[in-house]
């Protein structure tokens, strides 16, 4: 699920910066990502409360789209999701 969502958000809009707080996963996360451009990877031991408090704060810019369930987007909903964050 993933990985079919980081691939929607990158063909349907433009990415500045994709924050992703990874809780020391084993399943290749960090190197599908690599194949990303603007992919800031934080590797936390935390658990998933922490990590996304610190996700918030490393976050510097006036749109926050915080996805705490994985999500596949289709291609209008994310549409809509950039015209609501405009």
């Amino acid at each position: 699920m993933f990985k079919k969502c980081v691939e929607s958000v990158y063909a349907n809009l433009p990415v500045n910066n994709l924050f992703v707080i990874d809780g020391n996963s084993k399943d290749g996360t960090i190197k599908f990502l690599s194949k990303y451009p603007n992919v800031k990877i934080y590797v936390l031991d935390e658990n998933r409360t922490i990590a996304r408090q610190k996700g918030i704060e490393l976050v510097n810019t006036s749109g926050l789209c915080l996805w705490i369930v994985i999500v596949s987007f289709l291609k209008d909903g994310l549409r809509r999701l950039k015209k609501f964050m405009e």
